[in-house]
């Protein structure tokens, strides 16, 4: 299995950008690889007194994992709000899954949506 990834942030701007991908040899006769990509740009701004904000979006692809043909991929978005002085990160976001399966008889699956909103407290 071969995997890399890196992420870099420009201070002066706040903007991020994480980059990642993959592929596992499959020993088995007739089996494809997987392989998978990963990207996520960001970006964060101290907006409110209270801490920084921080604004994402990414997309990921995954090739014949668990079977040949098999192809998925994800999109989201997501909001996060520092709030220094409780030690607390409110959080936001939205997620879009799709898995397409050219198998026998053509599986129909349908995309799954998932929203989130939550908080995190450090003590």
């Amino acid at each position: 299995q071969q995997n890399g990834s890196g992420s870099v942030l420009h201070v002066p701007t706040g903007f991020s950008l994480t980059l990642a991908g993959g592929q596992t040899s499959q020993k088995a006769s007739g089996r494809a690889n997987p392989t998978f990509f990963y990207g996520k740009v960001g970006w964060q701004k101290k907006l409110f007194e209270v801490g920084n904000s921080a604004f994402s979006i990414d997309y990921a692809f995954n090739n014949d994992r668990a079977q040949n043909d098999d192809e998925f991929q994800t999109i989201g978005i997501g909001a996060v709000q520092k709030i220094d002085s409780w030690g607390t990160d409110l959080y936001a976001g939205f997620r879009n899954h799709q898995m397409n399966r050219a198998a026998v008889g053509g599986i129909q699956l349908d995309d799954i949506n998932v929203g989130m909103v939550g908080a995190r407290v450090k003590f």
